[in-house]
């Protein structure tokens, strides 16, 4: 498998040193990443302090399962900002390795953490706290009482839709507790959509199983899911048709400009490649979906 980044580093790619990272705690490391029990162990290994900021590392590994994970990372992140969607913003970084490899570094990217002293923030699953739902359009309605106004309620529920249109398109298959977040501002008692992160799980295209496979844990977003939400709601449906304008190869392009990395090279063009295929995949599928609610409308 081939790792991405070391093949489109340049050396105009500005790249974070977190290898002279200052010395913390494991305890200040769980408070800062504020994690569920039973699962900030497993990540603060990927805490680092530098110049009084926090950072949060991926490394560029061989990952079978998902090869274009720290890609998928980059699309997902420059995505939600093209739909205004608050979303972390990466750095290309190096870190020192702890397996053996050249210079010692391990390359990767690394965002700043997004937590701020003016917000509270939650998991969907502190926010339920066990309540029952006869269905999963039941949480979104659930989920705006947390709203202070009308108006509030009208900014949270554009934010969630275009969350879900975007994971759609991004084919998120793990979109879970851990990486969905939500704020309270703290003096105004906005209810918000924390900054999104964590586009690593996502599928390479459709394929046989359908939409079937992306979960979320507001709703499952199959394609009976997709449907009654574009009836229920039109503007979920023209939040989901935003991106059949969008394009994810002049996406990677627009990244491959920002971070300065090689296009002439063989990862450049597969990725190119990988995201073309996907792209005409998953609007294939948005396209049908609501052709499909237009004319059952239309036969009502």
């Amino acid at each position: 498998m081939t790792k991405f980044l070391s093949e489109l580093i340049t050396d105009k790619t500005p790249i974070l040193d977190l290898t002279k990272c200052n010395n913390v705690t494991s305890e200040e490391k769980y408070k800062v990443l504020d994690l569920e029990c039973g699962f900030a162990e497993k990540y603060i290994r990927y805490i680092y302090y530098l110049d009084n900021i926090w950072y949060y590392f991926k490394g560029d590994i061989n990952n079978g399962g998902y090869p274009f994970y720290i890609l998928d990372e980059l699309m997902g992140s420059h995505l939600a900002k093209k739909c205004n969607l608050q979303a972390v913003s990466y750095q290309v970084a190096k870190v020192k390795s702890k397996l053996p490899c050249k210079n010692n570094e391990q390359y990767g990217i690394a965002s700043i953490n997004f937590k701020k002293q003016e917000f509270a923030y939650t998991t969907f699953n502190k926010i339920a706290n066990n309540e029952i739902f006869l269905n999963d359009i039941d949480k979104i309605k659930y989920l705006k009482n947390f709203c202070i106004d009308i108006e509030n309620e009208k900014i949270f529920q554009k934010h969630l839709f275009q969350l879900f249109a975007l994971d759609i398109y991004m084919l998120q298959k793990d979109r879970c507790n851990l990486n969905l977040q939500f704020q309270k501002n703290k003096i105004t008692n906005q209810f918000d959509i924390a900054p999104l992160y964590d586009f690593s799980n996502c599928l390479p295209n459709i394929g046989m199983a359908g939409l079937d496979q992306l979960k979320n844990i507001i709703i499952n977003l199959n394609e009976l899911t997709i449907r009654s939400l574009c009836r229920e709601y039109p503007q979920f449906k023209e939040e989901l048709s935003f991106w059949l304008e969008q394009s994810m190869k002049d996406t990677w392009n627009e990244i491959c400009e920002e971070y300065h990395f090689n296009q002439e090279c063989s990862a450049y063009e597969r990725i190119k490649d990988y995201y073309e295929i996907k792209d005409e995949s998953v609007k294939k599928n948005i396209k049908q979906i609501i052709k499909d609610v237009q004319r059952t409308k239309s036969v009502v």
